[in-house]
């Protein structure tokens, strides 16, 4: 099933997405917007620093969201996944791209250019706050990515990083919430900007505690109650 035939029900699309959150017209507008790409694992689908000439929305696949840090090194910031919006930002305000987008695995999307896609938000005011509802997460994202590395204790850290990513991208399984997303041990460290035996042992921590399985590219929260407590804990 190609990803435009299974749009016609909000559910196919993960539950956090910004095409999940659309009414079905909309989410019909969105589909027919643009043109279709794909993309390989590791093609370099946005460009840090480059104008934002386009608005993807990402139908296959998951991508990787990546920032330069002060020694010019990448560290990953953020996952992507089918029905998500990538590359909005700088279509809406003009700046440069604040970060590279990579295919994390074969992916393919409709890419809509910079006028065309704001003609579509001032034609369809309901899209427009839609895409406004998804800027204001992604910056307060941004902003706890902020705190978060000057802060708090690393098991704190990957708790809030998989309580936010199962309630954007959770699906229910049989012991719990699968967290949909193949993330590594690596991609979990940067990002909660800890080393990644760090993020081992908080797992481990959480593991024993009941909160979460956890397999190769694999995390299922068992007892979501128990993770927001370990998440909404205050540093001494």
């Amino acid at each position: 099933m190609i990803p435009e035939q299974r749009s016609a029900r909000s559910s196919a699309w993960p539950a956090g997405s910004f095409l999940a959150g659309l009414a079905e017209n909309d989410r019909a507008v969105m589909l027919a917007a643009g043109s279709p790409r794909s993309w390989r694992p590791r093609d370099l689908i946005i460009r840090e620093g480059d104008t934002g000439t386009a608005a993807i929305l990402l139908l296959r696949g998951h991508v990787r969201v990546l920032g330069s840090k002060a020694d010019g090194n990448p560290t990953l910031l953020a996952v992507r996944v089918a029905g998500d919006l990538i590359g909005e930002l700088a279509v809406l305000d003009g700046g440069p791209r604040s970060a590279s987008v990579v295919a994390a695995a074969p992916a393919s999307g409709r890419v809509t250019p910079a006028a065309d896609f704001r003609r579509l938000l001032d034609e369809h005011p309901r899209l427009a706050e839609a895409v406004r509802r998804v800027v204001t997460a992604k910056l307060r994202m941004a902003n706890r990515h902020r705190v978060d590395v000057g802060g708090d204790p690393v098991r704190v850290r990957i708790a809030r990083l998989l309580v936010h990513m199962g309630e954007v991208y959770g699906r229910p399984v049989s012991d719990g919430i699968l967290v949909d997303v193949p993330l590594s041990h690596s991609d979990l460290a940067e990002l909660v900007a800890a080393a990644e035996p760090s993020v081992q042992r908080a797992l481990a921590g959480l593991k024993r505690d009941g909160a979460v399985t956890v397999g190769y590219r694999r995390v299922v929260i068992t007892d979501a109650g128990r993770l927001r407590i370990v998440a909404t804990t205050i540093a001494p």
